[in-house]
């Protein structure tokens, strides 16, 4: 796993709030860095603005802005985005545990200084988590190859167990190097207990469940139900009442005791 750790997603699937997750279950106190949101009146967005967690507010740009550099309707106001995000990443760099960059997109690529910090963070070995353009864009396309940039699609289906697992994972990197990294303390009892589950598999019982799994050939939907067995949506089950997919299901159970 790389230390930096890079959500991408459309717009409106709920990047910033992600990032909002996983600040509270590592802890503010130990991350340092800024996240985006937006600006609105009466509904309609007219803006972003870039705030760190230590609380030092700014507008990334605005409908309103007459500054040269665009993208869309929106004026970038670089001075303002630099002036406050580049000292806060430098902070975070050398005095917190966990750097927090939301986001890496078109608007803050007009900051050359942005992109060296992020190189600069990247190569570091500090543990960094945030959020990346997901659309096409020649420099942000050439940071994502990274060596030490891991990326993330962020979705409107895993969009609420997705912040646990990143943290859950970068705790688990840090513990293979010999590393502490403490959580939350609930979070933590609850990763343990669900260790714990995994070698008592006589707790569970499946009654019904839907899989989905992407075959040589097209994406087949598994169905079970503890009365009528197993179902397939691809044509050999139609016809043979059983298919390889099926089979697949059944032979993973039966190795994980389940």
């Amino acid at each position: 796993m790389g230390n930096m750790i890079l959500m991408t997603a459309a717009p409106g699937t709920g990047k910033s709030t992600a990032i909002q997750k996983i600040i509270s279950l590592i802890g503010k106190d130990r991350c340092g860095g800024v996240y985006a949101g937006e600006i609105a009146e009466n509904g309609e967005r007219t803006g972003f603005k870039i705030t760190t967690l230590d609380g030092k507010e700014g507008v990334l740009s605005s409908i309103y802005s007459s500054s040269p550099l665009r993208v869309a309707e929106f004026g970038v106001n670089l001075e303002e985005f630099e002036s406050i995000c580049l000292p806060a990443l430098k902070d975070a760099l050398e005095n917190k545990e966990v750097l927090i960059i939301d986001e890496i997109g078109p608007m803050q690529m007009y900051s050359k200084a942005y992109q060296d910090m992020l190189i600069q963070i990247a190569e570091s070995g500090k543990t960094a988590v945030g959020t990346i353009y997901q659309g096409p864009y020649p420099w942000i396309d050439e940071f994502k190859k990274h060596k030490n940039v891991e990326l993330i699609e962020l979705s409107l289906e895993n969009r609420d167990w997705l912040p646990a697992h990143i943290v859950k994972t970068m705790k688990e990197a840090k513990e293979r190097q010999g590393e502490s990294f403490e959580i939350d303390s609930e979070f933590n009892e609850k990763i343990q207990k669900s260790k714990r589950y995994c070698t008592e598999l006589d707790r569970f019982t499946l009654d019904e469940f839907t899989v989905t799994m992407h075959s040589e050939h097209d994406v087949r939907t598994i169905h079970y139900d503890k009365i009528k067995g197993y179902s397939c949506t691809c044509d050999f089950y139609s016809r043979k009442n059983t298919c390889s997919h099926i089979m697949a299901i059944e032979r993973i159970r039966k190795e994980k005791g389940i």
